[in-house]
């Protein structure tokens, strides 16, 4: 919990750079603690964890930009509640990860390294071919996600919102092993 109060802690002092980096540093902790449990608890070697980061960022990106301007999709013109866009990216991933899994997790070793790395790059390559939401420059989320009580359009509650949330799971994560 101590990690949320750095960025109010560096803008007090001055040294706004120090949020970033922090915020760099929160970024490959995911991502080191996603391999951890999928290498050190798992014991699979995988290329594939990536494409849920994608999927995740690509369903929240979709749904900003039907929300502000790009028309509805489906008949629902898509919200920036935090609450309702989050959880639709968790539920695109659970979705991807349950018909992926049924097909990987029948392979061991190569085999498997091989195979998450081919649906990695099938992924890629379909959020990649879609033109209407940018292609190859991909998409571009100009506003923030609203959330009930925290302002996540200024840089420090955002910040240590993000900051205090992956504590948390870290606090969550540090338990359960």
């Amino acid at each position: 919990m101590v990690f949320s109060a750095i960025p109010f802690i560096a803008n007090a002092a001055g040294y706004a750079t120090v949020v970033d980096v922090a915020t760099r540093i929160l970024i490959y902790a995911i991502a080191a603690v996603s391999l951890d449990l999928i290498i050190g608890y798992g014991a699979m070697v995988s290329f594939g964890h990536a494409m849920f980061f994608s999927l995740g960022g690509y369903t929240v990106a979709i749904i900003a930009h039907h929300t502000f301007g790009g028309g509805p999709m489906l008949g629902w013109s898509g919200t920036n509640a935090a609450l309702a866009v989050w959880p639709l990216a968790l539920l695109a991933c659970a979705l991807l990860a349950v018909v992926v899994g049924a097909l990987v997790l029948r392979t061991r070793g190569v085999q498997f390294i091989m195979i998450t790395l081919a649906f990695a790059q099938m992924i890629f390559f379909v959020l990649v071919s879609l033109q209407a939401y940018g292609g190859d420059d991909g998409l571009l989320i100009d506003r923030r996600n609203e959330l009930p009580l925290i302002d996540l359009g200024q840089p420090g509650p955002s910040t240590s919102f993000g900051f205090g949330l992956f504590g948390a799971c870290g606090r969550l994560y540090a338990r359960r092993w």
